[in-house]
């Protein structure tokens, strides 16, 4: 449908298209842009444009022509129409509390301010996502996903949706970012087998690869956050009273997926995920998991969930066919580190005399962090059962204890290893040890109460 539309790639970002003239093409792009500038303030688009022979052969591996034929005066326009004013853009702009966008001519920080226009445009935006009248991929899944759980997804703000959690301190959320391994070598393997054909039929056979992505994609993550739903509501009650959504999908755009949900719901998630990756057989994803406060700012989360996405794709190429991998950390400061950076400073203890102890066997494979999740569920379990009793073996204060003195380095923490049930039993051995601060900080991500 989208080839026969003159549309050659809509995927995420990314849109091509094809057009008779380079008036035509001219007049597609500035209304482009005025929407752009207009229903979504701040949206940075780069135009260009190019010319196609589709009789000619298909050669995947055809130097590609660098000129732009957009005329000066078309591209001076398009850049009017986008309106990228930054000191105006409501993602870069606070107000003094902490939460409203603001204008750039604003009162000073001690004065009262007032939401600017960006801020109005973008909430009539979100009122009609809400009210489905709007029409474009994301919102039709969307759309076919609240009516197959027959619950409500829209919040006033972040504080709102984390505490439907029933975490310990309720005050977490999770950025979960996705992204297909190798997809971009696939596709230069399927556009060689295109070699020899014409430019017209190759391109719709490119457009129709990318199609399939997509609808399998979709498929994949209906199936995985529905059922991830159901047994989280299956297993906590409480979540099931509030008939609302744990998850809040932000970003679907080809394979690249952005997720928005309470902590307790990514256990869920992944292992319904990893049963539909096993479905579709040959693919294979990895997975950025940033757990914050959602008093943070949101831009650390995303830039963190952004560098553990990096160290899991890491991961991934240790195997051939690559692997399903996942990187993920509780971010417990406001100031912006990458996860790189993280590691060094607070997960690795070096010595005078001999090897460091390392503090996290992060990232793993997906089956190995989610063994990690399920010790992490064994031991919130097992805390459960004795809370009334903390002289008992498995009291919440001992793991409080121990987890203070894994940053002091293994030989501080052997002895009271010792003392703990299981399943920390097998912790003492070296190549288990690296996991111990790993399961211990996910009990932040688990309800304390079991159904």
């Amino acid at each position: 449908m989208n080839f026969n539309q003159g549309i050659v790639s809509a995927s995420g970002g990314h849109f091509e298209a094809l057009f008779q003239t380079v008036d035509d093409a001219e007049r597609f792009a500035r209304e482009a842009a005025r929407r752009a500038g207009t229903k979504c303030p701040g949206l940075m688009l780069d135009f260009f444009l190019s010319e196609i022979n589709l009789g000619a052969q298909f050669n995947p591996h055809a130097k590609k022509d660098e000129t732009n034929l957009f005329s000066d005066t078309a591209m001076t326009e398009i850049r009017d129409r986008l309106d990228t004013y930054v000191p105006g853009n409501p993602f870069l702009q606070m107000s003094a509390d902490g939460n409203l966008p603001i204008s750039a001519d604003a009162a000073p920080c001690d004065e009262k301010r007032e939401p600017s226009e960006y801020q109005h445009t973008l909430e009539e935006q979100a009122d009609r996502f809400y009210a489905n009248r709007t029409q474009d991929q994301l919102s039709s899944w969307r759309q076919q996903v609240i009516e197959s759980l027959n619950m409500g997804d829209k919040f006033k703000d972040f504080e709102e949706f984390c505490k439907l959690s029933l975490t310990p301190k309720r005050n977490l959320l999770a950025l979960l970012k996705l992204d297909g391994n190798a997809v971009g070598q696939g596709f230069l393997d399927f556009q060689n087998s295109l070699q020899g054909k014409n430019v017209g039929e190759a391109l719709a056979e490119m457009e129709h690869f990318w199609y399939k992505k997509r609808q399998a994609m979709m498929r994949m993550m209906h199936l995985a956050v529905k059922n991830a739903t159901n047994s989280l509501f299956k297993k906590y009650n409480k979540h099931a009273l509030e008939q609302k959504t744990p998850f809040i999908m932000l970003m679907m755009g080809g394979d690249d997926i952005m997720l928005l949900c309470l902590p307790e719901f990514i256990h869920f998630f992944l292992r319904e995920l990893k049963s539909e990756l096993e479905y579709l057989n040959k693919a294979s994803f990895s997975m950025g998991i940033a757990f914050f406060k959602y008093s943070y700012p949101f831009s650390h989360a995303n830039e963190l969930a952004e560098s553990l996405l990096d160290s899991a794709k890491v991961k991934s190429r240790e195997t051939n066919p690559p692997s399903n991998a996942l990187d993920w950390h509780i971010l417990y400061s406001t100031k912006p580190l990458s996860i790189g950076e993280i590691r060094r400073k607070d997960y690795l203890i070096g010595y005078q005399e001999g090897l460091p102890d390392v503090l996290s066997g992060k990232p793993y494979t997906l089956s190995e962090g989610l063994d990690l999740f399920d010790k992490a569920g064994d031991l919130a379990y097992l805390i459960a059962q004795n809370k009334d009793n903390e002289s008992e073996d498995a009291g919440k204060n001992k793991y409080k204890m121990l987890r203070t003195s894994i940053y002091k380095g293994k030989k501080h923490v052997q002895g009271l290893i010792r003392e703990l049930l299981d399943p920390t039993s097998d912790w003492l051995k070296e190549d288990k040890f690296s996991q111990m601060l790993d399961v211990i900080e996910l009990l932040d991500t688990i309800p304390e109460e079991e159904k």
